[in-house]
């Protein structure tokens, strides 16, 4: 198995076994190249994808999801100075939304509705189930466009609204999303929050100002839009969301779908997104956190290799697809694989005690072994050599089928669906939901 530890230069490494028994349990990598705390869901999609399309392990980097997006997120390259990756990470998605939202024939199939439609629909449905209270619009990993047709439409549709908080990791969404929104609600009703959502509750959610009047009364409609909710487990949403909302609120969900009708069809829809150019473009810049010269852009990178993968993993609510994209970075050129790939500088076998009484080779503070065990039960610590190129889990996001996804929602959180909105085409549904 291979493990991860960080040390210190010229570090004397002493009671070894012991050492890697507390590194299994509080670090496991799952056999591979890990830039975040593991295992959780892009561990299985890792392994899927190692079984499914015979990557190998080693040459897999996972990072957790929120890695992406937060300042500090990915630890094996500081970003150089001037670095503004987090910021077109944010505009790549903030696209895509602007162009669908624009296409009156996004995702509408041959009869309709398209996807502004049905957004539309869903702000409809909404202003019908607050029955009059005034509302605090509370938005999940914030974004321009979907955001200011939402609280646009609530408005002309009588909706009162307190205020309107943003809470998300990227602190780089801050600034657009202001511009974006202060001409429509005003500034004293604009409220942010940059933070990890598994790290909030409803209690760390501002009440309204103090304009809105002493004890005022209110419901909160919570957004998580833009597929994120496929980004981990259901296990693992279902509590988080439960966490940051009350009894009575209300909860919008975006998610791009498994059509069930055409494996063929559902196939299609999934790959033409991930293969559209704002996404790619994500991906470029994620790899570009370990290879400088990463990029999908048109006539940059042209060695770098983007690969769909539609993997199979298990979950709270049974076998569904993943989409997932890996890019190749040439990680010797960032440095986080080490100076000539020069990685272990050990061949040690132990004993029942074993330890070892000498310094380490360290590069970038990393450095790799493999533990193989004989007959007798003794370790064998050999020198590993990992490739300097790798693929990136750039993106990795749960396709539930509508069924699944209305089950994820009422199984593992304090949530009855409400109603279920799908475009044209079936691709995308907007689920409302109300906490019980």
């Amino acid at each position: 198995m291979l493990y991860e530890w960080n040390v210190e230069p010229g570090h004397v490494l002493t009671h070894f076994w012991e050492n890697i028994q507390i590194l299994h349990r509080i670090s496991p990598t799952t056999e591979r190249m890990a830039a975040a705390t593991s295992p959780r869901f892009n561990d299985l999609v890792a392994n899927a994808i190692t079984a499914q399309a015979k990557v190998p392990a080693e040459q897999i980097i996972i990072l957790d999801n929120s890695d992406k997006y937060a300042p500090d997120g990915i630890k094996s390259q500081q970003p150089a100075a001037g670095d503004d990756s987090l910021y077109q990470i944010f505009g790549t998605m903030a696209n895509m939304n602007h162009s669908a939202l624009q296409n009156d024939t996004s995702c509408a199939g041959s009869h309709g509705p398209s996807f502004r439609a049905v957004l539309l629909d869903a702000a409809t449905q909404l202003a019908r189930l607050v029955n009059g209270r005034r509302v605090r619009y509370v938005e999940l990993g914030p974004e321009p466009w979907k955001s200011s047709t939402i609280i646009t439409h609530l408005l002309a549709a009588g909706v009162q609204l307190t205020h309107y908080v943003g809470i998300d990791i990227n602190p780089e969404s801050l600034s657009t999303m202001r511009d974006a929104l202060v001409p429509i609600i005003g500034a004293g009703r604009f409220g942010y929050l940059t933070a990890d959502f598994y790290k909030c509750s409803a209690d760390d959610i501002p009440g309204p100002p103090s304009s809105a009047g002493p004890d005022v009364d209110y419901i909160t409609i919570v957004t998580n839009l833009g597929f994120q909710e496929g980004n981990d487990l259901p296990g693992n949403i279902g509590p988080m969301l439960t966490r940051l909302t009350r009894t009575g609120d209300l909860l919008v969900s975006e998610m791009q779908v498994w059509v069930t009708s055409s494996a063929e069809t559902a196939e299609s829809f999934i790959r033409g997104f991930y293969d559209h150019p704002e996404m790619r473009r994500q991906s470029g810049l994620v790899g570009r956190q370990f290879d400088p010269t990463c990029s999908l852009v048109p006539g940059e990178g042209d060695d770098t290799e983007y690969v769909i993968h539609l993997v199979p993993v298990q979950t709270e609510v049974g076998v569904v697809k993943v989409a997932a994209t890996l890019i190749s970075a040439s990680t010797a050129r960032s440095g986080v694989v080490g100076d000539d790939n020069l990685w272990l500088v050990w061949n040690v076998f132990t004993g029942d005690s074993p330890s070892v009484e000498r310094s380490v080779h360290w590069s970038r503070r990393r450095w790799w072994f493999e533990r193989k065990e004989d007959i007798s039960g003794k370790g064998e610590y050999n020198e590993r050599f990992i490739p300097p190129f790798h693929n990136v889990l750039a993106n990795s996001c749960i396709k539930y089928t509508t069924d699944q996804f209305n089950l994820a929602r009422e199984t593992t959180g304090k949530f009855a669906v409400r109603k279920v909105l799908e475009t044209g085409d079936k691709s995308v549904i907007f689920q409302i939901a109300g906490r019980v």
